[in-house]
């Protein structure tokens, strides 16, 4: 894919880039002819609340399923994303050392750094429905989203991916916190990025003129 294609092309520029001014192997950096491709435009998926209350559905815990077993903890994964924003890998990671109040504290996220998250009192109630023996996930992530996939398929869902719960819940947030306040609570250094994940409708933007 072009996107892909594009990631790929400036690692590659940043190896010759250090190639050539730092360690002096090179003359010229070859990448610099090379165009990248044109970008692609971003996914604009949001949940609709049939579409949540169905997944929701299809992750109950069944009759002869462990109270924290693989559907049990996805489902709250699910849920918490919603409200949060938080990537999957951020959330199956978080432990109850990582919470103090409403505030839920990851030491490394995807851009490298720290960030701290608000949690709503959805947030938290999805994470004491999990919490046992000191802990809140025991699955990994991986078994996480093949157990949402399958979750979707079984509701009849096109095209909804477990990421697509960040489009959704900083759409949600948008509603409630300021651009700052939402770039601070979702962890993005730059307004451009953020608006790549806000999906809001024309529509929804047309009843607040109102």
């Amino acid at each position: 894919a072009d996107g892909t294609v594009n990631r790929e092309l400036t690692i590659i520029k940043l190896v010759f880039s250090v190639a050539l001014r730092e360690w002096g192997w090179i003359i010229t950096n070859p990448c610099l002819t090379v165009s990248k491709k044109p970008q692609p435009k971003g996914r604009d998926r949001l949940i609709s609340e049939d579409e949540r209350d169905a997944i929701l559905h299809q992750l109950q815990d069944g009759a002869h399923s462990k109270r924290f077993g693989i559907r049990h903890q996805t489902r709250v994964a699910f849920e918490f994303a919603l409200e949060t924003g938080m990537r999957l890998g951020e959330i199956v990671g978080l432990q109850p050392d990582d919470v103090t109040g409403r505030v839920a504290r990851l030491a490394l996220t995807k851009n490298g750094t720290a960030r701290e998250v608000p949690l709503s009192k959805k947030a938290l109630a999805a994470l004491s429905d999990i919490e046992s023996d000191g802990r809140y996930f025991t699955a990994r992530m991986g078994s996480v989203s093949h157990a949402f996939t399958k979750a979707v398929q079984r509701a009849g869902i096109v095209d909804l991916h477990f990421h697509d719960t960040r489009h959704a819940a900083i759409t949600m947030l948008a509603k409630k916190l300021s651009v700052l306040e939402l770039a601070r609570a979702i962890g993005h250094k730059d307004l451009k990025s953020l608006m790549t994940y806000y999906n809001e409708t024309a529509e929804n933007l047309a009843d607040k003129l109102d």
